[in-house]
This record gives C-alpha cells, structure tokens and sequence, in this order.
C-alpha cells in the first residue's frame, strides 16, 4: 500500500443525513493509475495515450487490492 493511499485510509470521514441525525464516521480507500505524458507532435493522441494507460494501471491497482497506486510502468 503506498504512503498516499494510506493516508487517506486513515482521515476520518464523516457522513451526514440530514440535521437531525448523528454524522457517521466513513472509511475512504483510494486506488490511483498513474502514465507519462510523451511531449509529442500530436498531443491528442499522446493524451489519449496517457488516459488509457492509467486507466489500466488503475484497474491493476484494485485487482491488487484497492487502497494503493500502480504506475503504468510498474511490473
């Protein structure tokens, strides 16, 4: 699990209702994908790029078991 998601596990979240009820307490986890962005000719296209790897790697990072962040260009 990585510093950051770790933290955020560990902030006290607190939900509420409506006026009349209690707040309760929440545990947030976060997953996070992470790519580079190549400066090319077509940003667009190296936009979409980056997009999509971090959507992979972001998806790797729940299968890992949530709560942490994956790079694209990690094994």
């Amino acid at each position: 699990m990585s510093v950051f998601a770790n933290e955020v596990a560990q902030q006290p979240f607190y939900l509420t209702a409506g006026d009349s009820q209690a707040p309760m307490m929440v545990t947030l986890t976060v997953s996070v994908g992470i790519a580079p962005l190549a400066l090319t000719s077509d940003l667009d296209h190296s936009q979409a790029v980056a997009v999509a790897q971090a959507d992979q790697a972001l998806y790797a990072a729940k299968e890992a078991g949530r709560n942490r962040v994956v790079a694209h260009w990690q094994p």
